[in-house]
């Protein structure tokens, strides 16, 4: 009995291993490659579909950049063999690299066109070169029930590259619907995991296996719980490719990029941008097509047609408009420091929103003023703290893609209450009633991450209003400089000075 056992344990595995090795003459890895422009473009959307909160589109986006790889199979159609995958495996590329792993050698096929996407499932068609003799998997003609055996291959990754795997399970619903336009699918319990996506889903006639769909993902949240598009979409699919047909790149089709599309959701209302992240998509890019086909969606204006565009007769009620030189709208927090030639300094904080070549904020600032006593020859340092506004006019200029220099002129009125400190003994003075500081200078603004950073210098000038109680004979705002002082509320003292600044963007 156990010699038996032992014989049919033996043909069993001998029977796998042969039926495995069959498999992978026909299933490879499916690779996308692009071009170090089209990278740039999908690390660009990517970067600002974070900066708005869209957040799976773009790790999805940051994927294709850094490279991944799903699963295909080869099959046989009226205009030759091509490999049949998922098309979020290709992603956006136009051509991608076809690799089969089998028991001695891996045969390698770079730069194969991408032939055929479709727009209705998530299915594609890459083209193979003439040199590769790979056998197709014929697809099967027969109607899935529940509770039929079914195998899954395909090449999952683990330990940081793809490795080759079949499993077997069975079909737990034959006619799954999930989504609105009631899409069927196909679920199994044959495991799957990241990687398989594209990879056949097959049954065994006679000796021989066929194609009963295309693996597409996996339910996380359940156990044994794998989605396959059935074989008649694929075969719908197959049947609409033509001969000289070719897929058009997905990343030349997109007409705005990402910090276009990030200055069009600025100006939507928030009903729409609910709207808008409400909406399912296939694939990460078709947010900027959901965005252009919503009514709500402000217009994309070139900077050439500013003019020609605000003496147009179009009877229909206007969008607001978007530039595409637009700066941007930001919110950001400053911190800045004075120091007057005076021998005077301020440190203040602010809080702005810069807006194409506007910016407005508030602010608070502690300032350090020294006064001289000619009569006891004592040097006094005393501080008061201040509140004000900002308003500034700015020329934002853009230095390659990502890199931004700022010329600003600003006018920052505040009050001040009198003084709150005295770093000696108590001394009066004249009490500072406010200030009109102006200041020209330059940010140099810098992505960290996803937010933006700036350095700044300026040259300030400041008119300070006091009102002086005491006689402005023997005080002096410092011991070159004589405080200007009639006993009156309009006293006022000019002080220039140099400072510098750090801002915070997002």
């Amino acid at each position: 009995m156990k010699t038996r056992l032992s014989i049919l344990l033996l043909l069993f595995m001998v029977a796998t291993v042969s039926f495995a090795q069959g498999l992978r003459e026909s299933v490879c890895i499916v690779e996308a490659e692009y071009t170090d422009e089209e990278k740039d473009q999908i690390g660009d959307l990517s970067l600002w579909f974070s900066r708005k909160g869209f957040m799976s589109e773009s790790r999805l986006l940051s994927a294709y950049k850094s490279g991944v790889t799903g699963s295909g199979v080869v099959v046989e159609t009226d205009y030759g063999r091509y490999v049949l995958s998922n098309r979020h495996v290709v992603g956006y590329a136009r051509e991608a690299t076809i690799s089969f792993v089998l028991k001695d050698t891996t045969l390698v096929y770079e730069h194969c066109v991408v032939k055929a996407v479709s727009h209705n499932e998530d299915l594609v068609l890459v083209c193979l070169p003439d040199s590769c003799t790979q056998p197709a998997i014929e697809l099967s003609t027969e109607v899935i029930e529940d509770g039929q055996d079914i195998v899954a291959a395909g090449f999952p990754g683990l330990a940081g590259k793809p490795s080759w795997q079949v499993t077997k399970g069975s079909v737990s619903n034959a006619n799954l619907r999930i989504e609105e336009d009631n899409t069927v699918y196909i679920q199994h319990t044959a495991p799957i995991d990241p990687g398989s996506s594209g990879g056949p889903l097959l049954i065994k006639q006679g000796d021989t296996y066929q194609i009963v769909g295309v693996n597409t993902y996996k339910a996380f949240w359940r156990d044994n719980v794998g989605i396959t598009i059935p074989v008649d979409a694929v075969s719908r699919f197959i049947s609409t490719v033509g001969n000289d047909t070719l897929a058009e790149s997905g990343l030349a089709a997109i007409t705005i990029n990402g910090e276009t599309w990030a200055k069009m959701v600025d100006k939507m209302e928030k009903e729409c941008i609910d709207s808008l992240r409400n909406m399912q998509v296939d694939m990460p890019l078709d947010v900027l097509t959901n965005t252009l086909s919503l009514e709500c969606t402000p217009e994309v204006v070139s900077v050439v047609s500013k003019t020609s565009s605000s003496s147009s007769n179009n009877s229909k009620p206007s969008k607001s408009k978007v530039y595409v030189d637009d700066f941007g709208k930001y919110n950001l927090v400053r911190l800045t420091y004075t120091n007057m030639l005076s021998k005077n300094q301020n440190i203040g904080l602010s809080w702005e929103q810069a807006h194409q070549w506007l910016s407005v904020g508030f602010q608070v600032f502690v300032g350090f003023e020294e006064w001289f006593n000619k009569e006891e020859e004592i040097t006094k340092m005393r501080s008061a703290f201040s509140l004000g506004l900002k308003f500034g006019l700015q020329v934002p200029l853009k230095m390659g893609k990502k890199y931004y220099a700022i010329p600003r002129l600003l006018f920052d009125p505040y009050f001040s209450s009198s003084a709150i400190l005295d770093f000696f003994d108590y001394y009066n003075g004249p009490a500072e009633v406010g200030g009109f500081p102006f200041s020209l200078g330059c940010d140099f603004a810098f992505p960290v991450g996803d937010y933006l950073l700036s350095v700044g210098v300026y040259y300030q000038y400041l008119i300070q209003l006091y009102y002086d109680d005491y006689s402005a004979e023997t005080l002096c705002l410092s011991k070159n400089r004589a405080l200007i002082s009639k006993n009156a509320f309009t006293t006022n003292v000019g002080q220039s000075g140099l400072g510098v600044s750090l801002a915070f963007w997002w």
